[in-house]
């Protein structure tokens, strides 16, 4: 799945002022409120947004692990699941 540029850059973060980009970012972690809280509590805006850089390359990895291990082990599908409208011969006397 490929995003158009208009994914990558909204025009409603283009001119977001760093500090209030920072607190964007930090009000989207909604998985760890404990981690959501220590970025909103840090005084530097530099700070905040070095840690959630580090925090967004890190779910990046997790998910790009965790989809790469979905496809790795995805069932295999097999004959009868590939041609499932195909019957057997029908056995009896001639």
């Amino acid at each position: 799945m490929q995003a158009d540029q208009s994914e990558l850059n909204p025009p409603e973060l283009t001119d977001l002022h760093p500090t209030r980009l920072s607190f964007f970012v930090a009000s989207l972690l909604l998985d760890n409120y404990m981690q959501q809280q220590a970025l909103l509590s840090l005084d530097s805006t530099v700070e905040r947004l070095e840690v959630e850089i580090e925090v967004l390359g890190n779910t990046l990895k997790y998910m790009s692990a965790r989809f790469a291990l979905q496809g790795a082990f995805a069932p295999a599908a097999t004959e009868s699941e590939a041609e499932p409208d195909k019957q057997p011969p029908a056995a009896g006397p001639d």
